[in-house]
């Protein structure tokens, strides 16, 4: 079996397990708590992820680039990444309890506060590691192993809103556990490295991660902004709905994850040994994920409210418009990740950081006006026109570099998916999982008819995986 094959395939199926075994425990969460509850939960996790992004600021990224290029000795590297991310946690923690003691309502500051704990596992987590060397397999170990714990301790221990502080706790756990798994494997592989002399000093290193460090701080500002706003002006209730909708979206982003863990290290390389060929793999790349994306999203609008109420229940039927706005979000969002770990990749990190920047920082403008006026439906209008603005910019720019033609693809995909929405809609009505299923046969056809999915194609992803 092929190592692109091999990666694809554990990552997949150890990323769906994770994901459903993650919405095993939301869903669990959502009916077993209250939704004020599960809106608490909501806003600590938004502040753990500020928190993250600071205490590593673009440091996996440009530890994931130096072992896929081979130009760093992997185990000095990896020891300076470990003292920066353990300095910074202890920094953002600090300041995360006089945040908490001073800025936020009593209700929120225990769980808030036992969340940013979880800073300092995180912080000797490898699986950039492990993405520089292609080995996804042990990333895909090592996160089923959380999403195990995490799950099993949710479902054994919280029955009741009474029990809300065991969230976190059962979150930090199972992190620690984690990054044990991870560094036993990393202890056994290390030893087998090639001899590489070049190292990295610390301020080396902060200075190449700073600018997409900027970017990812800037990113998970937009990410969790909508949760803090609705905290101030909306509704716990608000924070419930616009939370499930997203948990669905970001169920979905599987396909960006895995993305990003199989075609950055790639493109790293063919830019280092091959660049002649850059261009034809990024097209390609758009090309596919295009045919697998927007049916997607024409389905997710088709069945929005049976699958909202499927999955979370019939008080949650409201978050089904925010559905049906949030699964564009997911759509650009895919399209943008190709576009930036593209310019990443052929170490244009400046340029990624100053699109990024200067859209986001307007975005974030966009987002706090659409929620002041609209609430939980104007923060997903926000979130969806922004990353759609940064896809199209980012194109343009890679475009500008590398030759990459996207119009006809897109097109080929638009009618596929127009045509499997038409006949879904006369259909007879069925149960949601028949009506995907019934999706996805018509759409399969709908592709090869207007001549978006040839023989060609098949035939190159055979030579690739098989």
């Amino acid at each position: 079996m092929k190592l692109h094959t091999k990666n694809l395939l554990s990552l997949f199926s150890t990323d769906i397990i994770n994901r459903i075994l993650g919405g095993v425990a939301t869903i669990y969460l959502a009916r077993t708590l209250d939704t004020s509850s599960f809106g608490i939960i909501n806003f600590a996790l938004a502040i753990l992820s500020y928190g993250l992004i600071f205490a590593n600021p673009g440091l996996n990224i440009i530890g994931t680039r130096s072992i896929a290029q081979k130009n760093v000795s992997p185990k000095p590297l990896t020891q300076t990444i470990i003292n920066l991310k353990c300095i910074l946690s202890l920094l953002v923690f600090c300041v995360g309890i006089i945040i908490s003691l001073f800025f936020l309502e009593q209700h929120l500051q225990l769980t808030t506060v036992l969340f940013l704990c979880s800073l300092f596992p995180s912080a000797f987590l490898l699986e950039w590691y492990f993405q520089g060397k292609e080995n996804l397999a042990i990333i895909g170990v090592g996160r089923t192993v959380w999403s195990i714990i995490y799950t099993a301790f949710i479902v054994l221990f919280v029955h009741s809103s009474q029990k809300l502080y065991l969230v976190p706790i059962a979150w930090g756990i199972s992190l620690i556990i984690q990054a044990t798994v991870l560094l036993f494997f990393y202890k056994q592989s290390v030893n087998d490295e090639e001899k590489i002399t070049n190292t990295i000093s610390w301020k080396t290193l902060l200075q190449q991660s700073f600018p997409v460090g900027k970017v990812a701080i800037i990113t998970q500002i937009l990410l969790n902004l909508p949760f803090i706003l609705l905290g101030y002006i909306g509704t716990t209730t608000e924070i419930a709905h616009y939370s499930a909708a997203s948990k669905l979206v970001f169920f979905l982003l599987v396909i960006d994850r895995i993305l990003y863990f199989i075609f950055f290290p790639l493109l790293s390389r063919t830019f280092v040994n091959s660049p002649e060929l850059l261009s034809k793999h990024v097209e390609r790349l758009v090309k596919y994920l295009l045919i697998l994306c927007l049916p997607i999203c024409g389905g997710t609008i088709l069945f929005s409210s049976s699958l909202i109420s499927f999955i979370f229940g019939n008080s949650y039927e409201e978050a089904s418009l925010l559905l049906q706005i949030q699964i564009w979000y997911f759509f650009f969002t895919v399209c943008n990740s190709i576009f930036s770990f593209t310019l990443l990749a052929i170490e244009k990190e400046q340029l990624y950081s100053r699109v990024t920047t200067f859209i986001s920082i307007c975005t974030i403008l966009g987002i706090i006006l659409f929620t002041y006026f609209g609430k939980s439906i104007g923060a997903s209008y926000g979130m969806t026109i922004g990353e759609a603005i940064l896809a199209m910019v980012m194109w343009y720019k890679v475009h500008t570099i590398i030759s990459v033609k996207i119009i006809r693809h897109l097109l080929q995909s638009l009618l596929a998916t127009f045509i499997m929405i038409g006949c879904l809609i006369f259909l007879p009505t069925m149960h949601i999982v028949f009506s995907i299923l019934a999706g996805f046969f018509i759409y399969g056809i709908a592709i090869i008819i207007v001549g978006g999915f040839t023989k060609e194609d098949f035939l190159f992803i055979k030579e690739r995986l098989v």
